[in-house]
């Protein structure tokens, strides 16, 4: 009898330690990959919706026309420097098969007495479209001085595809005044 009751014990402590240990793996591995598939077709959602800026960008422009009337300054800026080139990047990605991905704040450092301006972009494109976006602000744009590019390829195990991306970095110096 005292055998019988060992075995059932036994085998009750086994059944919760193997409940445990599969609720356990099934938190830490299936409960992780479909939250992160659900996360990742959210993702795909928002990125399929490939919302247009145009309008954002001339409302933009519109506005920096006022404030540049108010304040009756046209020195460049970091601001302006970066409204400059959007709206050559805006211009070249209806020609070209490019993207405007980020556009973070432009970075401002004085040094002694001059003002560097540094400004960060980052495209996405087939390498031709992105090269001649290298070879025009290389070449032909007056506002800043391309400092440095940066390629950067992002695999997509899920749907085994792959995306380029350019991160562009412009620096402008000028007398501190």
């Amino acid at each position: 009898m005292n055998k019988q009751i060992s075995n059932k014990i036994t085998f009750f402590i086994l059944i919760v330690v193997l409940s445990l240990s599969l609720y356990f793996i099934y938190g830490e591995t299936y409960g992780n990959v479909w939250k992160v598939r659900q996360e990742y077709n959210n993702i795909l959602e928002l990125s399929e919706s490939g919302k247009n800026y145009t309008f954002e960008l001339e409302m933009m422009q519109v506005r920096l026309k006022e404030v540049n009337a108010l304040i009756g300054e046209d020195k460049l800026s970091g601001g302006s420097i970066q409204h400059n080139l959007l709206t050559e990047l805006q211009s070249k990605s209806e020609e070209l098969a490019i993207k405007i991905e980020e556009v973070p704040a432009p970075h401002i450092f004085t040094m002694n007495n001059f003002l560097v301006t540094t400004g960060v972009f980052t495209l996405s494109g087939n390498y031709i479209d992105l090269l001649k976006v290298i070879a025009y602000l290389e070449n032909d744009f007056p506002f800043a001085s391309l400092s440095s590019c940066y390629f950067n390829v992002e695999e997509n195990y899920f749907n085994k595809s792959s995306k380029l991306y350019l991160t562009i970095y412009l620096q402008n110096i000028s007398p501190n005044e």
